[in-house]
């Protein structure tokens, strides 16, 4: 087999490979003669890789080969009851588990709810509700991506925390026949449909997370991606649900200071997790002005009574994370009230309606 053919399927299959520590199977990557697979709890990737072999080997072992490697052709070495990967001179003998061991199978789940959507928007999408996905190990409830059907043809698609909360309404080309409600799905097949959606023949199928082998399906005739849905998938529903009141009940909307985005966009790029913001709206001899400060740095005052009146506001102070606030993605308007400060964003680029509460915090 040609040596960048199989390179571009084994990197493709390995961004599936897991952690071996406690099941073996899962830092493999299987061959089957026609394919090459590899997974891990979440997701599933199989890709053609018409290579003569079965079985599964070391998958971290082999990409470290194919990476370094260099040669026209990879072939295979069978000698003295061992098994060898050659490409040029570079040679990586392995230990060979039965294809049975596998371990997995993709499954085709039902019902089907197949979902047509322009996949520049998809994409816009997904890079963006991404941000704010939940990383917390105590609290996987918050992470993944929901899929929701909104109104006739309406694809929602939002991600973050009970305080923190990236949402976009994408337009369907049209409405799924099967029932659809929602589904959660891990934040690396989102990555996998950036990669592959907008390929000619992918197709995009979303199962319920309340059905059997519920989640998302992406089908190519390259590659076949399958995503677990995530549990407490109502949880997900209760969260957006609690954030919808806020931004209904939200009242004295402002466009987002200059000042204030140029330190959100600034702290949103700080690496670690220390990216405390404090925001305040001080009313100061009958004018108000916002005083901003990330971690301990100098607070930033910032005159908006030409935005928003004395009589309009009470002083409130709310602390959170910066690192979830990205004003560059389109932030553009804030509300401030003494239970609340919420910033989105709402615009008409052709038919895609954006709307983001990037924050809500009481």
């Amino acid at each position: 087999m040609k040596y960048d053919d199989f390179k571009a399927a084994i990197e493709t299959a390995g961004e599936a490979l897991g952690r071996g520590d406690l099941n073996p199977q899962l830092a493999k990557l299987w061959f089957d003669g026609s394919t090459v697979s590899a997974w891990e709890d979440n997701v599933d990737i199989q890709t053609v890789c018409p290579f003569e072999f079965e079985g599964g080997v070391d998958g971290a072992r082999l990409k470290q080969l194919v990476a370094k490697a260099s040669g026209k052709e990879v072939a295979l070495v069978a000698k003295n009851n061992t098994t060898a990967f050659k490409i040029g001179r570079s040679t990586l003998t392995v230990q060979v588990a039965p294809l049975d061991d596998r371990g997995f199978m993709m499954r085709k789940p039902d019902p089907t709810a197949v979902v047509d959507v322009d996949p520049k928007l998809l994409k816009s999408a997904l890079e963006y509700v991404l941000k704010c996905v939940g990383q917390s190990l105590e609290k996987p409830e918050y992470h993944g991506v929901t899929f929701a059907i909104q109104g006739a043809n309406g694809l929602k698609i939002y991600a973050g925390q009970p305080q923190v909360l990236a949402e976009v309404a994408v337009p369907l080309k049209a409405k799924p026949k099967n029932k659809f409600d929602y589904v959660v799905l891990p934040e690396k097949f989102c990555q996998q449909l950036i990669k592959h959606y907008g390929k000619k023949g992918a197709v995009l199928e979303l199962h319920n997370s309340t059905a059997n082998a519920s989640g998302g399906l992406l089908v190519h005739p390259d590659i076949t991606v399958f995503g677990r849905s995530i549990s407490s998938g109502q949880q997900r529903v209760e969260m957006w649900k609690y954030t919808e009141q806020h931004r209904q009940a939200a009242k004295n909307w402002m466009p987002v200071p200059k000042d204030l985005a140029k330190m959100l966009d600034r702290a949103s790029i700080f690496e670690g997790e220390h990216h405390n913001l404090e925001l305040a709206i001080e009313v100061v001899d009958g004018g108000v002005r916002l005083r901003i400060t990330i971690e301990d740095e100098a607070a930033q005052l910032v005159d908006i009574s030409g935005i928003i009146k004395a009589d309009d506001v009470e002083p409130v102070t709310v602390k959170t994370n910066a690192k979830h606030l990205h004003t560059g993605a389109g932030l553009t308007y804030m509300s401030v009230d003494p239970k609340r400060i919420i910033m989105e964003d709402e615009r008409k680029d052709g038919v895609w309606i954006t709307q983001v509460a990037a924050i809500i915090a009481t």
